[in-house]
C-alpha cells in the first residue's frame, strides 16, 4: 500500500496505519483513519494515538494531507472545493493512481 510508505517515511516505521474499515471516499478525495498499528492488532485504547484526523488523499494528484483532530470530513470537502487544501498539512504524494 503506497500510503503505507508514506506515513513510515514521514512520521517513522510502523508509528500510525491506516485503520481496514475506516476508509470512505467523496468527491475525489479518499479518506483514511489512521491510528497506532498496536491499537489496530489489539483494539486496546491504551494503545491508541490521539491527536490524528485521517488522511486526505487527492486521488487525481495523489497529494496526501493530515488534517488533525479539528477536522471533519465535511470540513475538508469545504476545504478543497474552495482552495484546494490550502491551510491542511501535505506529507507527500502517493502515485497518481492511488491504490488506498
Amino acid at each position: 500500500m503506497q500510503v503505507r510508505r508514506l506515513l513510515n517515511a514521514y512520521f517513522g516505521e510502523g508509528v500510525l496505519d491506516v485503520v481496514p474499515d475506516c476508509i470512505a471516499e467523496s468527491g475525489g478525495l479518499l479518506f483514511l483513519s489512521v491510528n497506532s498499528p498496536r491499537y489496530i492488532l489489539t483494539g486496546d485504547v491504551r494503545e491508541s494515538i490521539i491527536g490524528y484526523g485521517p488522511l486526505v488523499v487527492e486521488k487525481k494528484s495523489g497529494r496526501v494531507f493530515i488534517t488533525g483532530s479539528a477536522y471533519r470530513i465535511e470540513d475538508c470537502l469545504r476545504a478543497y472545493a474552495s482552495n484546494g487544501m490550502r491551510g491542511l498539512f501535505p506529507i507527500g504524494v502517493v502515485g497518481a493512481a492511488v491504490d488506498g
